[in-house]
């Protein structure tokens, strides 16, 4: 029932694809007149006009006011990744930058989500190729949307949260790109000169899936080369991880912290503080190195794909990772071709073993004999 009665008023209740909407209906005397005024706010809901009492005494702020005021300086206080929220929240400020907060419905939401999933890409300067917005670069944006409202209801500028009520896009497609060996090689052939940092670089992330941010932050402490280990400190989750040297690792990391005067491995010489990123280096040995598709970040998914295809279990896999989700190291972990070849190699020999052989049905033997 979406009228109801309690100690002689009417209240109203109305749930519309996960959003609910409740509150008095003080004019109403009779069910009927609950029932027409309840119809009349539903109206209201699907035009994108519904206000509760609290959200019209809510706060005049525009989302602009808000995201630029309050979301974007808690969230660089409170968490590592805010540069991709101020980056993701430009079209979000585009879209919805003049409206106040307490006038964002469910539908403006739907709305906003079906303009970005039409919306184009421009990809490259010298020849500028369109494509299509991924359904996953869509939904980040939703999610972050719907982190600036709780953090307004947590705030008091509004009363709900009006993107629970909508729906991600289906069908999201998780990346799956990783470093072919002859790729690897092609690239390490590339990083010379000023960028010889990036080989270490890249050989700490390909042996260890270490995030770029945690390589940038190393310093000599946090590698043991008596236990053979190093400590991860400045995580993603905030917890501390230890992850094992392999031979490879240890040789190469011996040899740059020996000569090493400076306290972090990758360091700024001007600055001595850890630096920010490699990406622009990387983008240029990779370009010349002709691998296309492929960023810093997929060295990550190259290591957890090679320790999934050596045999390695998901859970030992996501420890290394620092995950806390088994399914996001799933996510992690492709299949190669050569991984499936041999897997279904294997169930032939499993056959063979069982006397499941191409072209034998025992089953089927035992059907001819009897027909006989």
């Amino acid at each position: 029932m979406s009228v109801y009665k309690r100690n002689n008023r009417w209240y109203y209740y109305i749930k519309i694809r996960g959003a609910r909407y409740r509150g008095a209906i003080p004019e109403a005397r009779v069910k009927s007149q609950a029932m027409e005024a309840e119809r009349k706010i539903r109206d209201q809901i699907f035009e994108g006009k519904y206000q509760t009492a609290q959200s019209k005494k809510a706060s005049e702020k525009t989302l602009k006011e808000f995201v630029e005021g309050t979301y974007l300086p808690w969230a660089r206080d409170a968490k590592r990744s805010w540069r991709n929220d101020q980056s993701r929240s430009k079209p979000i400020l585009a879209h919805f930058g003049k409206m106040r907060l307490s006038e964002i419905t469910p539908f403006d939401v739907e709305r906003f989500k079906i303009a970005r999933s039409k919306s184009k890409i421009i990809m490259g300067k010298d020849e500028p190729k369109e494509r299509i917005r991924s359904k996953a670069s869509v939904n980040r944006e939703i999610a972050l949307l719907s982190r600036i409202f709780s953090l307004a209801v947590s705030k008091k500028e509004v009363s709900s949260n009006p993107v629970k009520g909508v729906r991600f896009l289906k069908g999201e497609v998780r990346r799956k790109r990783y470093l072919l060996p002859e790729e690897e090689e092609r690239l390490m052939a590339k990083i010379t000169g000023h960028q010889l940092h990036l080989r270490l670089i890249v050989i700490v992330a390909l042996n260890t899936g270490m995030r770029l941010r945690e390589i940038l932050k190393l310093r000599k402490t946090d590698v043991d080369f008596g236990r053979e280990e190093i400590l991860v400190t400045q995580t993603k989750t905030d917890k501390d991880r230890i992850i094992p040297m392999n031979e490879t690792l240890r040789t190469e990391l011996f040899n740059h912290i020996s000569r090493l005067e400076l306290e972090y491995l990758f360091a700024n010489p001007k600055t001595g503080k850890p630096m920010v990123s490699v990406q622009r280096t990387f983008d240029t040995a990779r370009r010349k190195a002709k691998i296309e598709d492929f960023r810093f970040h997929d060295l990550r998914h190259t290591a957890a794909t090679r320790m999934g295809e050596a045999g390695i279990d998901p859970f030992t896999i996501a420890a290394i990772l620092g995950h806390s989700k088994i399914d996001m190291t799933v996510s992690y972990t492709h299949a190669t071709e050569a991984a499936k070849r041999r897997a279904v190699a294997a169930l032939g020999e499993a056959n063979e073993k069982q006397g499941h052989k191409v072209g034998h049905n025992p089953l089927s033997v035992m059907r001819l004999a009897g027909a006989k």
